[in-house]
């Protein structure tokens, strides 16, 4: 079973931003390490709430807006060739 991963932040009405940046993180409190996913930052656009249209997919209900995404990757390996520039690895 995956346990979804929520987060709520609550804005003054007029200081919400247009735009949030993020990016998931797995802690161990008892081994006191984190593990950064490594994928480029996530981005949640805010729109106008005028804006936000069912036909499209958006939905925004009592000022509450929802966003749902997954694909964790955390850690990365590779290797430099030589002398190079070049760097292989898996992907996961």
């Amino acid at each position: 079973m995956v346990k979804p991963w929520e987060l709520e932040v609550a804005f003054k009405q007029g200081e919400c931003p247009t735009r949030i940046v993020y990016k998931y993180s797995i802690r161990d409190d008892k081994q006191d390490t984190t593990v950064w996913e490594r994928e480029p930052s996530r981005f949640l656009e805010i729109k106008d709430p005028s804006l936000y249209s069912t036909e499209k997919g958006d939905f925004i209900v009592n000022g509450h807006l929802s966003k749902v995404d997954a694909n964790f990757v955390g850690g990365l390996t590779f290797d430099k060739i030589g002398e190079t520039s070049i760097f292989i690895g898996p992907y996961p």
